[in-house]
């Protein structure tokens, strides 16, 4: 597994095609929601064509767990 060098907080429509053209460039991406299901459903849709969208690492996401107060 590649370490991700790019992260994206937010999957809504800015995010999540940020994260696409960003990752289309071969740069890995880590992503992550509020709402788990729509990390989920962001890596099984674009599994196929794209192999290195993932979840961030668990340190991670313990740092962004803040940012829901915001």
């Amino acid at each position: 597994m590649t370490a991700a060098t790019f992260g994206v907080i937010g999957l809504g429509t800015m995010g999540r095609n940020l994260a696409l053209n960003i990752e289309s460039r071969g740069v890995p991406v880590a992503v992550w929601n509020l709402e788990p299901e729509w990390v989920d459903d962001f890596i099984r849709d674009h599994q196929a064509t794209r192999s290195s969208a993932r979840r961030p690492s668990r340190s991670l996401r313990r740092r962004s767990s803040g940012l829901a107060g915001f």
